[in-house]
């Protein structure tokens, strides 16, 4: 589903039962965009967007602009595709008592979770990444 065509629609929620997942794309606004239960690809296009994964394994795509990626308990194997300068990965609602252990492998970082959830930083170094209170930010 792209709600890119419609320019005032601004949040975003997929709930329902199709276990093959959402591909959502949002447009130029600072969208909210939350996944499902399953494994979906979240775009949020222009904007600052905020994209909020689901349980399943999903792909997200910030896009143009300062973008933020909320995780929560149960966020499984997630990729962000193109987290970069600006961007932030919120993990105040995400129950942990231990910081995220962040593996290089590869041209990729590997953030994982107190409790095995993971996150693939796509093309992004373990130095590019920094950890603070509420989560990650990109240090370039």
């Amino acid at each position: 589903m792209s709600i890119a065509g419609y320019a005032n629609v601004e949040n975003l929620t997929f709930v329902g039962t199709s276990t093959a997942g959402f591909n959502a794309t949002g447009n130029a606004g600072n969208n909210t965009i939350t996944g499902s239960a399953y494994n979906d690809t979240l775009t949020g296009g222009a904007g600052a967007d905020t994209l909020v994964s689901g349980a399943g394994n999903d792909t997200l795509y910030g896009g143009v602009g300062f973008d933020t990626f909320v995780f929560t308990n149960g966020a499984a194997a997630d990729t962000i595709k193109d987290f970069g300068t600006g961007d932030v990965i919120d993990l105040a609602n995400y129950a942990h008592a231990q910081a995220p252990t962040l593996t290089q492998q590869g041209a990729d970082t590997l953030v994982t979770l107190e409790g095995g959830d993971t996150i693939l930083l796509s093309a992004i170094t373990v130095n590019q990444v920094a950890f603070s209170e509420t989560g990650l930010h990109y240090v370039g």
